[in-house]
């Protein structure tokens, strides 16, 4: 009991603590809440499942009670475990693919996410203020010449004669030559409408003990449901 009641206090943390990124590498936001002996094997997103809670309580800093009531119901009657939690501020909602594999990369089965606004911010952002269309540029070339011949000749039994010709040539070339777009950026400031997430990773009792089983956690932690 000591144990899951420590467990539920690190929840009320998860809760209550709340960093301020914009990063979408979340991994680098999570704070595991038990020791593990090793990295644990990803978990199949198919079989990772959550709840999603919006929630005054992060904006506000106060307790969250439906996470909490919740989080009871989870760690002292369905026996779960808080692996660890992320938390940390961005432009938008997490969406169900992100809290999935957030969850499965840490060994997790199951998540609780919490969210609310959490005031305006300020950010830089690119902005297109210029562009070129493709082009294609054709070059052509071209060339003639002329050449005329007078001559004469004289045989070995006194005959002769004269020669007169003439010669035209023409030549007609053309390439293609394929001058790509351009697009110029400049750096904007913009305000946006900040979002606090919480997510707690949780691991149901069948995960649980194939973290033990892979020696990722020691067996003296739970106890057997």
């Amino acid at each position: 009991m000591k144990r899951l009641t420590s467990t539920f206090l690190l929840i009320l943390v998860c809760i209550l603590h709340q960093g301020c990124v914009t990063s979408p590498n979340f991994s680098q936001y999570y704070q595991p809440k038990i020791p593990m002996n090793k990295t644990p094997s990803p978990v199949p997103e198919q079989s990772v499942v959550g709840i999603n809670s919006y929630s005054d309580a992060i904006a506000k800093g106060t307790v969250d009670t439906r996470a909490i009531n919740f989080g009871k119901e989870l760690i002292f009657q369905k026996h779960y475990a808080c692996l660890g939690s992320y938390s940390f501020e961005t432009p938008r909602v997490l969406t169900p693919q992100e809290l999935t594999k957030m969850t499965a990369q840490k060994g997790g089965d199951y998540y609780i996410y919490c969210f609310s606004p959490a005031g305006t911010r300020t950010g830089t952002r690119m902005v297109m203020t210029g562009f070129t269309t493709p082009s294609m540029i054709t070059t052509t070339s071209q060339s003639s010449a002329y050449g005329t011949y007078n001559g004469s000749y004289q045989n070995n039994y006194g005959g002769y004669g004269t020669i007169n010709g003439n010669a035209n040539a023409y030549g007609y070339g053309s390439s293609q030559t394929y001058i790509p777009g351009s697009q110029t950026f400049q750096a904007q400031p913009y305000s946006y409408q900040a979002m606090g997430n919480v997510v707690m990773v949780f691991a149901t009792p069948q995960q649980q003990w194939k973290l033990i089983k892979d020696g990722v956690i020691s067996t003296s932690i739970y106890t057997q449901p």
